[in-house]
């Protein structure tokens, strides 16, 4: 029998040795830097619970709108700074009405408090209050309506629309003459938007993404349908934020006349959230 010389034998066992590390060792995957795969958030299409009081963003336990249009609200406050804000719209015993902008899922408008009543129960404070609204005449309509130079009314609204939604800047030759979009807030306090309304409230709120749009989602639709530019909105998509960069889905539609059709103006793009 014909044996390996000595030398040959080991050569073979060290390589086999070797050959056997290489297919059991997995080399470790560097960990990627948040710089390189920045972080997104999803978005939100369907507002659920969530309505706005002023600047202040609860969820509601439940919501019911009377024949009247009066809406009540019960709330069950997160913490006790909520408490505290819904006890300031309490009109008291002097039954001074607070004026509030409004805005949930549906709807948006100025709304007076009729009244704040508060129960605790196992220790959980929550609120019925109840929101009347407040009749306003329509007295930009005109300017709302009207062409201008060679863009139709419809033009305008999407260019202003885009302007709120996305921070785009009007073309000079409408901004020289219209500058901004007016808005009447409570008390017949006049708001002016001169450029995209998002940037403000993300500053302000010092919020999560996914904590921020919902919220973002009541500021636009109170801001779209209070500045008249729409009757309905039809569509509405924040997100994701990916690089404080958030998406903007929507469509909406104009006020109907009799002798026309309504208009639905779509937009699509990006607003920055901060510099």
């Amino acid at each position: 029998m014909k044996t390996k010389p000595e030398s040959t034998a080991v050569a073979s066992d060290r390589k086999k040795i070797t050959s056997a590390n290489k297919t059991s060792v997995t080399p470790r995957k560097t960990p990627a830097s948040k710089s390189s795969n920045p972080r997104s958030t999803g978005s939100v299409k369907n507002l659920g619970d969530w309505v706005m009081l002023n600047d202040k963003f609860f969820q509601t336990e439940s919501s019911a709108t009377q024949s009247d249009r009066s809406i009540i609200l019960r709330l069950s406050p997160k913490n006790m700074e909520q408490v505290a804000e819904l006890k300031s719209l309490d009109p008291g015993e002097f039954h001074y009405k607070k004026q509030i902008y409004y805005a949930d899922q549906h709807d948006a408008g100025i709304m007076e408090v009729s009244s704040v009543l508060s129960e605790l129960i196992a220790g959980k404070t929550s609120f019925n209050i109840t929101l009347k609204p407040i009749q306003r005449s329509q007295n930009s309509s005109f300017i709302l309506e009207a062409n201008f130079n060679n863009y139709s009314a419809d033009e305008i609204a999407e260019l202003r629309i885009r302007q709120i939604l996305l921070g785009e800047a009007l073309p000079k030759d409408i901004g020289r003459f219209f500058p901004t979009t007016q808005i009447t807030g409570p008390y017949n306090h006049t708001v002016e938007v001169k450029k995209g309304i998002f940037p403000e409230l993300w500053a302000k709120l010092q919020t999560q993404p996914r904590l921020f749009l919902p919220k973002a989602w009541l500021w636009a639709v109170y801001y779209l349908k209070m500045s008249q530019l729409v009757e309905d909105v039809l569509e509405l998509e924040v997100g994701p934020i990916k690089n404080k960069v958030m998406s903007v889905r929507f469509r909406g539609k104009r006020r109907v006349y009799s002798n026309q059709e309504a208009c639905i103006i779509e937009v699509l793009g990006n607003c920055t959230l901060s510099a």
